[in-house]
């Protein structure tokens, strides 16, 4: 009995003394990244498909070996507040995240311009870059022109300003009439209701939608030179004096912008009182899945709008990391959500790329260094090449133009305008019928 205990209280102090000698792991040092989402309220759709692209990102990242900074390798590591899709609360969030979090880097994905603009004046007092894709490029502009910003990069499309130098396949007023086009119909025979939401939004899309359809000829409704009645409050609920207003001229066509809630209800009010247009253009309203599903019977059919990011962009010229391409990435999020394609997952993948990169470029985790490597660099991402203009911290973003169509018995989403070479068009453009 003595000889075992001494066996064992030598086999103790063995571990004891290799215990004393061994120096503790030391931790991987983490990058940390920061994301106000909107996961709840009238932008959930938004927020899930941005979430889910930036959670893909890190992983794959972090997968791949993580991200190298000055010879010394870190792990990714996600910090989220949630917004409730209230814009008041946006700056808040966005300070906790630096303030408290000490994130190195805030990206996001595509998000009407009033839920991202509050972020800018918090980022641009502290130094650390902002990654973001506000919508389109006007509203955009308007709103955050007083901020000056430096620290602030976005990439956006146009709804009707020509880029510099200009390229198809970039602009709003662009895609909509080439869908005309397609449709077979003609400045000459369409008169078209023009209807916004009266926020930082949809005020800036009224304006320019109107003026761009007089400009080509098109007869307009509810616009009167961007103080008629198509542009409604907030809190509207009733839109009857709208549609009875299109109905009253005739109206077959319908182009506007507005959060998904409000187009629902003016849109099954409108039916409800025999409102049957052929053409309707919904921005913002008809992007989602989520959104477009709890429309009653196939009010969704034929509804149509400019789109950003699809999941059969060429893997070549739009890489993820690692193995990851454009139709994996939707994989993984079919997998995850049995939903159809949510856009938004691309831009949340391509702005954390963006990011990471430009942080192994500057070999460092100062904000002013990934800012320089912002400015200097041209990024790969899964959403295509990305290359911010120094004038304005932007970059343009591809569209095409995009259907709900109804196939077996199923709604999905399908390209039916394309200038990219990257992305072909998947069926043909129709016209809406009714029962």
């Amino acid at each position: 009995m003595k000889k075992i205990l001494f066996i064992a209280l030598a086999v103790v102090l063995a571990l004891s003394v290799g215990l004393i000698g061994c120096e503790p792991a030391e931790p991987t040092p983490v990058i940390k990244i920061g994301h106000v989402s909107s996961l709840n309220g009238m932008y959930a759709g938004f927020g899930a498909g941005a979430l889910f692209g930036i959670e893909a990102a890190i992983e794959d990242i972090n997968d791949a070996g993580g991200v190298d900074v000055a010879g010394e390798n870190y792990e990714l590591e996600l910090y989220l507040r949630e917004s409730e899709s209230d814009e008041t609360a946006v700056a808040g969030h966005t300070e906790y995240l630096i303030d408290t979090n000490g994130v190195h880097g805030i990206v996001g994905a595509f998000i009407p311009p009033p839920m991202a603009a509050p972020q800018v004046p918090v980022v641009e007092t502290a130094g650390i870059p902002l990654l973001q894709t506000p919508g389109p490029y006007e509203p955009w502009m308007d709103m955050t022109a007083a901020f000056n910003a430096t620290y602030t990069f976005t990439t956006t499309f146009r709804i009707a300003t020509d880029p510099d130098p200009y390229k198809p396949g970039y602009l709003i007023r662009e895609i909509g009439f080439e869908f005309h086009d397609a449709l077979g119909v003609d400045n000459t025979t369409q008169i078209v209701g023009v209807f916004a939401s009266d926020d930082g939004d949809g005020a800036g899309w009224f304006a320019l939608m109107g003026q761009m359809l007089e400009d080509a000829g098109y007869t307009t409704s509810t616009w009167d030179g961007g103080t008629g009645i198509g542009k409604f409050a907030m809190g509207t609920s009733d839109y009857t004096p709208i549609f009875e207003q299109w109905k009253s001229d005739n109206v077959t066509a319908i182009w506007g912008n507005c959060p998904p809630p409000h187009f629902k209800d003016l849109w099954t009010q409108a039916y409800a009182a025999g409102f049957e247009p052929e053409i309707i253009f919904a921005a913002r309203a008809g992007l989602f899945w989520s959104d477009m599903s709890t429309l009653a019977g196939d009010l969704a059919v034929g509804i149509g709008l400019e789109n950003w990011w699809h999941n059969a962009y060429d893997p070549i010229l739009c890489p993820g990391v690692g193995n990851t391409t454009p139709q994996s990435l939707f994989d993984r999020w079919v997998a995850d959500t049995s939903q159809p394609l949510n856009p938004n997952i691309g831009w949340g993948y391509a702005n954390v790329q963006i990011l990471v990169q430009a942080i192994e470029d500057a070999d460092s985790l100062d904000g002013d260094d990934i800012r320089a490597a912002l400015l200097a660099g041209a990024f790969d991402t899964i959403a295509g090449p990305v290359d911010y203009d120094a004038a304005d911290l932007n970059s343009l973003v591809p569209l095409y133009y995009f259907q709900w169509f109804k196939k077996a018995g199923e709604l999905v989403g399908e390209v039916v305008v394309s200038h990219h070479a990257f992305l072909s068009t998947t069926d043909t453009a129709f016209l809406i019928t009714y029962p």
